[in-house]
C-alpha cells in the first residue's frame, strides 16, 4: 500500500513531497521545526496544563463551536488528536522559552531600555522665543485649541519646520530623550531655548 497526498484535484506521491518542499523553499522551516521538537522533547505538561493549552489554542484561533473546529481541521488537514498535539506543542514551546530565557529578560530589558523606548513628539523651531511662549500658553490654557503651527509662524516654514516624529530620538534631537522618556503621555513641555 503506497501513501499519497490528495490536495484538491492533485495527487502527490511521497517521492514528490521532498522535491516540492525544496522547490518551495520550505525545508529550512521544516528543519527549524524539527530542532524545536528536539528542544522541547523532554518537557512534560500535566493534564491540567494540557487542558489549558488546548483551551488557549482554541481561543487564539477563535474556535468556539464544533462546526468551526471541524472547518479548521478540514482546512489544515488535521485530525482532532493532531490539533490537540499542536496546542500542547505551542504550550511546551512557551514553557521552554520561560525556562531558558526568563531569568535573562529583565537584565536584557534594562540594558536595552534606551533603544526600546519609542516616543511621539513634535518640535517647533523658531528664532522667536516669544512666539514659542505664546503657542505654549495658548495650548496650555485651552487644550482643545488646535493650532496650525505653519499658519501662524512668522518664520520661513521650509527653514524652521514643525516636526512630528515617531520612534527613537535621533542624535540631532538627543536632548529630547530625557524629557520624552520621563514625562507622561500628552504632556506639554515648557519651551526651551537650545543653542547650537
Amino acid at each position: 500500500m503506497s501513501l499519497i497526498l490528495q490536495l484538491g484535484d492533485r495527487t502527490i506521491a511521497p517521492a514528490e513531497i521532498i522535491l516540492m518542499l525544496a522547490n518551495y523553499q520550505m525545508l529550512p522551516q521544516l528543519r527549524r521545526e524539527l530542532l524545536v521538537d528536539k528542544a522541547i522533547a523532554s518537557l512534560q505538561l500535566s493534564t491540567a496544563e494540557s487542558a489549558i493549552a488546548i483551551e488557549q489554542y482554541y481561543k487564539k484561533y477563535q474556535i468556539t463551536t464544533p462546526a468551526e473546529c471541524q472547518a479548521f481541521l478540514q482546512h489544515y488537514g488535521l485530525s482532532a488528536s493532531q490539533l490537540e498535539a499542536l496546542a500542547i506543542r505551542e504550550s511546551k514551546i512557551e514553557k521552554f522559552k520561560l525556562i531558558t530565557w526568563e531569568h535573562k529578560l529583565e537584565s536584557f530589558f534594562l540594558a536595552h531600555k534606551s533603544k526600546l523606548d519609542k516616543v511621539i513628539y513634535s518640535v517647533l523651531r523658531t528664532h522667536e522665543p516669544e512666539l514659542a511662549q505664546e503657542l505654549y500658553f495658548a495650548r496650555y490654557l485651552c487644550q482643545i485649541l488646535e493650532l496650525e503651527i505653519h499658519a501662524i509662524s512668522h518664520t520661513n516654514p521650509a527653514a524652521y519646520p514643525a516636526m512630528i516624529s515617531v520612534g527613537q530620538c535621533t542624535p540631532k534631537y538627543n536632548r529630547l530623550k530625557p524629557i520624552a522618556v520621563i514625562n507622561k503621555v500628552v504632556k506639554l513641555i515648557i519651551p526651551t531655548c537650545w543653542r547650537r
